[in-house]
């Protein structure tokens, strides 16, 4: 009767490691997920770093540009009329790249914050599923012997 109950209550214990393996398992493919997210929001970010440095070469280019046009047009008064909408363009062309480099600045921010945030969690998350994998080992090995003695037991009933 002791030995009915001892081979349930293994076979309960063997219920619980193996779903705690499941569990841990999908535990993995989530953290694996999520390094993949991380990896895609790193790469993001460093796209938009390097955007945002294109577009501050662009911006540096092309306000010496519109200060080169200032330039002439003081120098060239006759010459006024035909650069005003060159210039005009040019002023309008620098404004919205000024908005598209905060918006990309303040994009880079997030990402980057976001980067952080989801390295943060990962972390924590890998330390759980170690401590996880650490439990299901000692529970393997507490099996294990519980095996190893209820067979030792059969052996001195037999």
């Amino acid at each position: 009767m002791a030995l009915l109950k001892r081979e349930e209550d293994l076979q309960d214990a063997e219920r619980k490691v193996l779903s705690e393996k499941k569990k841990l398992n999908r535990a993995k493919e989530g953290l694996e997920k999520r390094e993949r997210v991380i990896l895609q929001a790193s790469l993001k970010h460093e796209s938009l770093q390097e955007e945002l440095k294109r577009a501050n070469v662009e911006l540096a280019s092309q306000a010496r540009e519109i200060e080169e046009l200032k330039h002439k047009l003081r120098e060239r008064d006759e010459e006024l009329v035909a650069m005003q909408p060159s210039l005009t363009f040019k002023e309008r062309e620098l404004d919205r790249m000024r908005v598209e480099i905060s918006i990309k600045t303040k994009e880079v921010s997030v990402a980057s914050f976001e980067f952080e945030n989801k390295s943060q969690i990962l972390s924590q998350a890998k330390e759980i599923v170690e401590r996880q994998e650490d439990e299901i080992e000692a529970l393997q090995r507490a099996l294990k012997e519980k095996r190893s003695k209820r067979s030792s037991e059969k052996q001195k009933l037999t």
